[in-house]
């Protein structure tokens, strides 16, 4: 029986179909500096905007080096799982945190200390990294976000 997948060993920037997805593998450069060898799949016009798309970014060690900063700048707590999951997490927290802060600022005057208590409150309760990317999805969206900072922080309405 003919198997549908063609194994070739390929050099980077050659294409091989695996089925019907066409692969190549890429050296790509990103805009700190690094390289990195990826897989890219699809049309060749779709790995092209993804081999420019990498150009425009820091690579992920880059990307977690400055999370970390950031988080010990503005001396949030130190998160607790594996290393991957706290350079993800921080990047998580520190929009989330950011995002929570634009709500602050557009807060009527005499709810401001209490909603900046509110996320000094949130930021040092929640130290795993599985909370922030278990609910990364829910942090992105301005009422889900005041939703957790409120169970997080075992605040009631009055």
């Amino acid at each position: 029986m003919q198997s549908n997948y063609n194994k070739h060993k390929t050099t980077p920037g050659q294409e091989y179909k695996i089925g019907t997805r066409i692969m190549a593998k890429y050296t790509i450069t990103y805009k700190c500096g690094h390289t990195a060898e990826v897989q890219l799949y699809g049309k060749e016009s779709e790995r092209k905007r993804k081999i420019k798309w990498y150009y425009t970014i820091n690579c992920p060690e880059c990307e977690a080096r400055e999370a970390a900063k950031v988080a010990d700048e503005k001396g949030y707590p130190e998160l607790t799982g594996t290393p991957k999951q706290v350079a993800w997490a921080n990047q998580i927290r520190n929009k989330a945190v950011a995002l929570y802060e634009e709500l602050c600022a557009t807060a009527p005057e005499q709810n401001k200390s209490l909603l900046l208590s509110l996320k000094d409150r949130w930021v040092a309760n929640e130290v795993t990294a599985s909370y922030w990317i278990d609910n990364r999805e829910e942090l992105t969206y301005k009422s889900e976000l005041i939703k957790l900072v409120q169970k997080s922080t075992n605040f009631k309405k009055s």
